[in-house]
């Protein structure tokens, strides 16, 4: 389950009496002395806006009462790692700190579909004409897709997810909300909607805060979306054969330890009741020589004495 290790003492009663003292350990935590042992706890991650993050923490009380309140960043291997991973699993990607958890988890994937949202919706949104100052805020023009948490106008584009990503009402409301034509044509299409259907199939820069190419975020790639999308189900697939592997021989692995331990501490009644009928056999016939050796010695004194 985790990195236990099982360490035994001996703690003497009197100078001729000692018993067995057992401690239990997750990484350096007491989780069991003796009679004492831990508990823990797990709580969801909330962010400095009281937000739920989707990430879990665990507190663990130990065996002497210490409280640990990251118990997570303790465990390193085991079926509860491989939880921890799957949970608060953020990739290189989105780790913003050096105790980030670096497997690609649900935490991971989920990013990755809001870096795409939102790259989606800054590329269509500005080849509309619609922009957010910098410094002050302020919007112009009209943005085609936002949050589902737009303003009046439905023109809210910050913090947009896969998740609520949607048509603003501003163009749900007035069909002319979508520019048709422009004057620049720097990109080769005189057309808006043109400059759409060429963008689907355009190199982009995906950064990993979901911002344009001029952040100082990470780039996480640079493609297509169509790529974007398949290099992301690639990844998820490799993940998922990855750790079915590692599965099936860590299974392989313990069933062969089981089985050497049931050799050598275990007893088949099969095997027991043979070996029972052997020596029984055995018995009988050692009894039957000495029993001759008897009545030779008895003949050779009674019989052939002087």
């Amino acid at each position: 389950m985790a990195n236990i290790t099982v360490n035994h003492k001996q703690d003497n009663v009197t100078d001729n009496l000692s018993i067995d003292h057992i401690q239990i350990k997750i990484g350096d935590q007491v989780v069991v002395d003796n009679d004492k042992f831990a508990t823990m706890s797990m709580t969801e991650v909330e962010d400095a806006s009281g937000t739920k993050t989707g990430e879990v923490s665990l507190t663990l009380q130990d065996a002497n009462g210490a409280i640990n309140n990251n118990a997570e960043k303790t465990i390193s291997n085991g079926s509860l790692k491989g939880y921890l991973d799957l949970i608060n699993g953020k990739g290189e990607d989105f780790a913003t700190s050096a105790d980030d958890n670096t497997a690609k988890g649900v935490v991971y994937y989920q990013k990755a579909l809001d870096v795409f949202a939102q790259k989606f919706a800054s590329v269509m949104n500005g080849i509309n004409g619609y922009t957010v100052d910098a410094s002050t805020h302020a919007a112009t023009g009209t943005a085609l897709f936002t949050s589902d948490k737009a303003d009046a106008n439905g023109l809210r584009t910050e913090n947009i997810t896969a998740k609520n990503l949607q048509v603003s009402t501003a163009w749900l409301k007035d069909p002319k909300a979508i520019k048709t034509t422009t004057s620049s044509t720097s990109t080769g299409e005189p057309d808006n909607v043109l400059r759409m259907i060429s963008a689907m199939s355009s190199e982009q820069v995906f950064k990993a805060d979901g911002t344009d190419a001029s952040s100082s975020s990470k780039t996480m790639f640079t493609g297509t979306y169509n790529e974007y999308m398949t290099g992301l189900l690639g990844v998820l697939s490799t993940d998922v054969e990855l750790k079915t592997n590692f599965s099936k021989t860590a299974t392989n692995v313990l069933d062969t330890i089981a089985d050497s331990r049931e050799q050598t501490a275990g007893v088949s009644l099969n095997e027991e009741g043979i070996n029972l009928t052997a020596f029984q056999k055995v018995y009988n016939a050692s009894v039957r020589y000495f029993n001759v050796l008897d009545q030779n010695l008895d003949t050779v004194i009674n019989t052939m004495g002087v």
